[in-house]
């Protein structure tokens, strides 16, 4: 969570030069991860994003040229439906180069964790009594109850991807957590559901609603 501290606070200070660090840092990355060039011509962020407690945590990228042919290592996941339901105890998996333990430092491997979808009110009372924070029904919390894996600092907006069926779905992206791999301090997704509509209106010419 260092790095999207460090983003709230220039966008506390200036929406436009907040939105400039993202696309030069969004273009970075693409550049390290895909080994091509492919320019971030727009990056659309949720007009009802919450600095404070991270509500409609979520941004969409459009690239200026498509990127490049997948293969057997990088492929696309696919989009929930409205349909789509995971049950509390699904297993599912988070990605990213974030740190290894709350302490370290970040990977210089592609990593992924393997965590369980847990209750949604049970998250939300954990949260709120031990650390005064605030879980939305817009995002999804797994973990384990007595820690030990989850996602970490610098693994922010990856992929929380669940199986359905026999296709691998986007349930989710990485938010937020309290300190990383805690007893009783699962992680936090932003939940991918909530907002189909918002990201079609993106993809559609007409404009979405918040």
């Amino acid at each position: 969570m260092d790095t999207r501290l460090r983003l709230q606070f220039i966008y506390s200070k200036d929406r436009l030069s907040y939105s400039a660090f993202l696309q030069y840092l969004a273009n970075q990355i693409i550049t390290l991860v895909f080994s091509f060039p492919s320019a971030v011509s727009e990056i659309c962020m949720h007009p009802k994003y919450n600095h404070s407690i991270f509500n409609n945590d979520i941004a969409l990228l459009r690239f200026a040229s498509p990127l490049p042919v997948y293969n057997e290592t990088m492929s696309p996941v696919c989009l929930p439906t409205a349909s789509s339901h995971f049950p509390v105890g699904t297993n599912c998996s988070v990605t990213g180069w974030g740190r290894t333990h709350q302490s370290g430092w970040s990977s210089t491997k592609l990593r992924v964790a393997r965590v369980p979808i847990i209750d949604h009110a049970t998250c939300k009372q954990q949260y709120l009594e031990r650390d005064g924070e605030i879980v939305t029904d817009r995002m999804i919390c797994a973990g384990y109850q007595e820690g030990k894996v989850d996602s970490c600092k610098g693994d922010s907006g990856g992929p929380f991807v669940c199986k359905e069926g026999s296709r691998y779905v986007l349930a989710g992206a990485t938010s937020w957590g309290v300190g990383c791999a805690q007893a009783g301090r699962p992680g936090v997704y932003t939940d991918i559901k909530k907002f189909l509509d918002w990201i079609e209106g993106h993809i559609s010419p007409a404009d979405p609603d918040p």
